[in-house]
């Protein structure tokens, strides 16, 4: 498998109608990826939907022994992204084809360590290092595990470096 550039950290519960289209849609990205998708204990087909994919080198499967809720899943994705940026997408979302590519080309144009996006691209935001000067906060928690404590948006990418050692500083 070649190096992982992003690792997409799908949380999921009893999303039976949805799951497949989000995978498809993570898979048809144009970037080196891993989809770590972490259930959290579905009661539904979750699974029977999922298993078709799981023959795909790039997929991560795992399940809580209970139910915890979405932000300890999206952070137990985190705990084990390999990834230099991580970017998450819920079970019953799904993204363009292109929409990774074109996210870390204007990461990487603007060095910006985290990008989060609203329903169209007016909404796109890219923060660099000094934008957290003054939140420092920010990254000591996402350090800590608690990322979404802070950042609740539709589309967000993070170098997975500023959330490792709380600096922000690029990868």
């Amino acid at each position: 498998m070649e190096k992982v550039v992003v690792s997409v950290v799908m949380p999921a519960y009893n999303c039976e109608k949805y799951i497949a289209q989000a995978i498809a849609s993570v898979l048809k990205q144009n970037v080196s990826l891993e989809l770590l998708i972490i259930d959290d204990a579905s009661t539904d087909e979750t699974r029977k939907q999922i298993e078709p994919y799981l023959s795909d080198e790039r997929i991560i499967y795992t399940v809580n022994e209970k139910n915890c809720g979405v932000a300890v899943s999206r952070n137990r994705g985190v705990s084990m992204a390999r990834g230099k940026y991580i970017a998450f997408l819920d079970a019953d979302d799904y993204w363009t084809e292109d929409k990774l590519e074109r996210q870390l080309a204007l990461m990487e144009e603007k060095q910006a360590i985290f990008n989060c996006t609203g329903t169209d691209e007016r909404t796109w935001r890219t923060f660099r290092k000094d934008h957290f000067c003054a939140k420092r906060d920010y990254l000591s928690s996402i350090a800590e595990g608690e990322l979404y404590q802070y950042f609740r948006s539709h589309g967000i990418n993070i170098r997975s470096k500023a959330i490792s050692d709380g600096t922000g500083t690029s990868a």
